[in-house]
């Protein structure tokens, strides 16, 4: 039986026994008087027979132990009001009783009703929200997949190779692939003095090769902004820098974006950062933006919108990009 047919039940039920107990209730003056009646039947007699002494001269015929035996043979009648106040009290307790079940059962049902509108509201908010995510996601997306996005990581793969190979060469960078292509730092530990010493060779050729990229780095920034960089050093560091800008600007549309609570599902933000795009922004881009907020603010020594990319992909996967 569903809540509704049980409800209409118990209402019509307690409208039933309602009106048969009104019905009692009609006939409580009746009773009330005919209590009166008795109660105050053996006052009347003494009343009465005092006054007719007195009037003619007599003795009282009835006295205080005459009433007493008159008044005993109401005893019948008192077990009867006594019994039907016991009744009243009974049917009012039971009144009261189912009253209290059906503003319980009321209660609960606005309860349901509540948590059912609350779910409601909850529902229309996340598609209000996944629909938001979507008109603001997919122009990422678009960007992302569009010429100057991938335009701007192909310039920035390419000055990060170029500087690698003059400072380790095209032996240190193979070297430098191989180890992230086993992992990188997530990579199993060596079980050996010969695998601990080659990882600790790759390891300072990865040190090497990133002061190496760092510093060409610094010293275009520097002479461009000093006015001694030639035309080809000018146009190297305009090329690379907004190749910069271009991706970081990327990372904090997301960033802002997860932090307004629009996109907050880390499988969404992968659909749009992928593994590779994680990569350039942690080995490339990462190092030059340390560079640029190290001239500001030598103790930030953290990047939220790439860190906070960097989260979606475990270091393993961002290293299986070398492959």
């Amino acid at each position: 039986m569903d809540e509704s047919n049980r409800s209409t039940q118990l209402d019509d039920g307690f409208r039933s026994r309602e009106f048969k107990y009104l019905n009692i209730y009609k006939i409580f003056p009746l009773v009330l008087l005919l209590w009166l009646l008795f109660a105050v039947f053996p006052l009347v007699i003494w009343v009465g027979s005092n006054y007719f002494a007195e009037q003619t001269g007599l003795r009282p015929s009835v006295d205080w132990a005459t009433l007493g035996t008159i008044g005993d043979m109401f005893g019948t009648a008192n077990s009867f009001f006594s019994g039907f106040a016991l009744i009243i009290a009974i049917i009012t307790v039971r009144q009261q009783t189912t009253l209290l079940q059906l503003e319980r059962r009321d209660f609960r049902l606005q309860l349901e009703e509540i948590q059912r509108s609350a779910d409601a509201q909850e529902e229309m908010v996340k598609n209000q929200k996944s629909t938001l995510a979507a008109s603001v996601v997919l122009p990422i997306v678009d960007q992302v997949r569009g010429a100057e996005y991938g335009n701007s990581a192909h310039t920035l793969g390419v000055y990060w190779r170029q500087h690698t190979i003059d400072a380790v060469g095209e032996d240190g960078l193979n070297s430098i692939l191989n180890y992230f292509r086993d992992g990188g730092d997530a990579s199993d530990p060596p079980i050996n003095d010969a695998e601990l010493a080659e990882k600790s060779r790759v390891e300072q050729l990865w040190r090497k090769a990133q002061s190496s990229f760092i510093g060409e780095f610094q010293r275009l920034r520097s002479i461009t902004r000093a006015g001694e960089a030639t035309e080809e050093e000018m146009h190297q560091w305009n090329e690379v820098n907004q190749a910069r800008r271009v991706v970081v600007g990327v990372a904090q549309k997301i960033y802002r974006l997860s932090n307004a609570g629009i996109i907050d599902d880390p499988a969404v933000e992968r659909v749009v950062v992928s593994s590779d795009m994680v990569a350039l922004m942690k080995f490339v881009v990462r190092p030059l933006e340390m560079v640029l907020l190290g001239e500001h603010k030598q103790e930030k020594v953290v990047h939220d919108p790439i860190d906070h990319l960097c989260q979606l992909y475990s270091d393993r996967e961002t290293a299986q990009v070398f492959y």
